[in-house]
């Protein structure tokens, strides 16, 4: 199963070459979802479990100084993630 995944991944990233990367990404992320679960829609409790962890004081220091984010870029990036 793993490798009819990879042959699909590779025929996706081919036929959608000219895309963004973020919607290469997306179409990527689809096709394992569709291929390990069946389904298509989000699951909450990981939804909420991802919530938890973007706001935990590790990740908000790495997107700091690693990343260079201000508060108001950190915040931004929360809602269009877990609300827009």
């Amino acid at each position: 199963m793993s490798d009819l995944l990879f042959e699909d991944i590779n025929e996706y990233l081919e036929a959608n070459r000219k895309n963004t990367p973020d919607q290469r990404l997306r179409g990527i992320l689809q096709l394992f979802i569709r291929n390990t679960t069946g389904q298509n829609y989000p699951n909450s409790v990981f939804r909420m479990d991802m919530l938890l962890m973007a706001l935990s004081k590790d990740f908000y220091q790495f997107q700091r100084n690693m990343r260079g984010y201000t508060p108001e870029m950190f915040l931004e990036q929360l809602y269009l993630t877990f609300i827009d």
